[in-house]
């Protein structure tokens, strides 16, 4: 299954189509995964997906910004949904190396966080990208990213 598609399919069954903001916490929750924010993770890390003993476990660093630990959430929810192996994520060096797991996982979560037919809407409703970021729950840039990806243009300009 695309990563589009699982993303929909999982919004669509947890009953959360119509959210901005999708409850990343209940969705592990009802998946019984252990969430854990922790200082340190394993090559500096964002977060990790593993399993312990069959039990999932996702770490995200404390260390970060709210908006880069949703992200992280939702990409290492990714993993645990395409049944990734477990390791530490999300290092520099996955990134450099742009490893298909990482992808994979960075599409799962933009569509999660940010569903294609959502932005299209705010366009047409004319919001900044700085406003739909702050309704999505997500950092300027990640919306940037994901406006980019689907052919818009967006603020490359922006100052924190």
């Amino acid at each position: 299954m695309k990563e589009r598609d699982l993303a929909n399919h999982i919004l669509d069954h947890f009953g959360m189509s119509n959210d901005d903001r999708p409850d990343l916490t209940r969705i592990a929750q009802i998946q019984g995964i252990n969430v854990r924010y922790v200082p340190w993770i394993e090559g500096d890390a964002s977060g990790c997906f593993r399993e312990n003993d069959g039990h999932p476990i996702i770490e995200i660093s404390s260390n970060k910004a709210e908006t880069h630990q949703r992200f992280t959430f939702t990409h290492e929810l990714g993993h645990y949904f395409m049944n990734h192996a477990d390791r530490a994520r999300d290092t520099y060096q996955q990134f450099r190396l742009r490893e298909p797991e990482e992808i994979s996982a960075n599409r799962f979560a933009a569509e999660l966080l940010m569903p294609k037919t959502k932005v299209e809407r705010f366009l047409d409703e004319g919001l900044s990208q700085a406003e739909m970021a702050n309704r999505f729950g997500v950092s300027h840039e990640s919306m940037g990213y994901r406006l980019n990806n689907l052919g818009y243009e967006y603020d490359r300009e922006y100052t924190f």
